[in-house]
């Protein structure tokens, strides 16, 4: 199923076909944008170590992850560790750790075969927005591009 993202309102919804039934996203490109933000918009489940400087101030020692993803090895799991930051200040080294989460949970579209290369670009906007700008060139070299500013908390 395609999902598609309302910059206006900032939330993902799934898409409607013409005859009002839900859009498979066959053909079209957006079986892959569906991935793509699936990929990074579902919680991975932190490691331990995450919080070795300790417990984030709204979450504890939460490490969320999907339900779906019990039991298999992290590498296997679906999602990204966004979330983790969100709290954070908008700085540099924060910046380049959301680009950092978002690369890894797209990784597998490359090591699958899906994409035959991706590129990420995460960037502080105005108004507390975060961008989060993705490239993807299919194997047959077609290129898609897909962008969603976020609001960012960033109350840490």
């Amino acid at each position: 199923m395609r999902l598609v993202f309302d910059q206006t309102r900032g939330t993902f919804d799934l898409a409607l076909a013409p005859g009002g039934d839900l859009d498979a996203g066959i053909g079209n490109g957006g079986f892959l944008e569906g991935a793509v933000w699936a990929s990074l918009f579902t919680d991975a489940l932190a490691s331990p170590d995450d919080f070795a400087a300790g417990p984030t101030p709204d979450l504890g020692r939460d490490r969320r992850g999907w339900w779906a993803d019990w039991g298999r090895p992290p590498e296997d799991s679906l999602g990204s560790l966004l979330w983790l930051y969100a709290r954070e200040k908008q700085r540099e080294a924060v910046r380049l750790n959301l680009q950092a989460a978002a690369t890894r949970a797209l990784e597998w579209m490359v090591i699958d075969g899906v994409a035959r290369s991706l590129g990420v670009t995460v960037e502080f906007m105005p108004a507390d927005k975060v961008a989060i700008a993705v490239e993807l060139v299919r194997p047959n070299g077609v290129r898609d591009n897909w962008r969603a500013d976020l609001l960012w908390s960033g109350l840490a």
